[in-house]
């Protein structure tokens, strides 16, 4: 109940000052229940936790972890195939300037570099990345990826999923990561380890079979 109250009232008062700014159509999306959805269904999954927990005590209670990911993964996703993510990357000269302010500020961040730049392959990039990383084209005609906030582990299990995810829309790449400060300090650091790891993942894709 204190949920639903709670949802009620900011829906309510978010609306009431989209009416004072003169946004009124946004005003009645935000008092449709599609908006809130997500929230809708967490509510429910919390009583249907409850409810197990009654019955079953705290065997179950970690199933609430597992719904809450897979809930947000599905609307997420949803949402994004909905409003077709803005694939288009930034200019190369563009990317690189911001990726060296943003490198030398941050203390945490990771590049990816794909040597593909069709729409596939930009699309592939955005819709797995939830569309918010600055995707830039590369000087070669590849693309540029930086990674916010993303530590080494992270960037390397990214690129693997990008990996799969490439080879499911039949686009030909190779993918490589650096990540600031294991790979280095600065923008040219990550994007110089990045470029020795493609060539050498392009000298063992081009490397013929052994054969018995």
């Amino acid at each position: 109940m204190a949920a639903a109250a709670w949802l009620l009232v900011g829906a309510g008062t978010t609306a009431l000052a989209m009416y004072a700014s003169g946004q009124f159509d946004a005003a009645k999306e935000m008092l449709h229940p599609r908006t809130h959805r997500i929230e809708l269904i967490t509510m429910v999954v919390a009583v249907a936790e409850y409810a197990a927990y009654q019955v079953f005590g705290l065997a179950l209670i970690w199933l609430s972890l597992p719904a809450a990911v897979l809930i947000q993964r599905y609307f997420t996703t949803a949402e994004l195939r909905s409003r077709g993510v803005d694939a288009r990357p930034m200019d190369p000269e563009a990317w690189r300037h911001i990726a060296k302010v943003i490198v030398a500020a941050t203390e945490t961040v990771s590049v990816l570099r794909i040597d593909a730049a069709d729409a596939q392959a930009a699309r592939t990039v955005a819709m797995l990345q939830g569309g918010c990383d600055a995707i830039g084209g590369y000087p070669d005609g590849g693309l540029a990826v930086l990674l916010l906030d993303c530590p080494s582990a992270q960037a390397d299990a990214l690129a693997r999923r990008l990996r799969l995810a490439m080879q499911l829309h039949k686009v030909d790449c190779n993918i490589a990561s650096a990540s600031k400060p294991r790979d280095g300090l600065q923008a040219d650091d990550l994007l110089a380890v990045c470029e020795a790891e493609l060539v050498v993942s392009r000298a063992a894709s081009q490397r013929p079979a052994d054969t018995v």
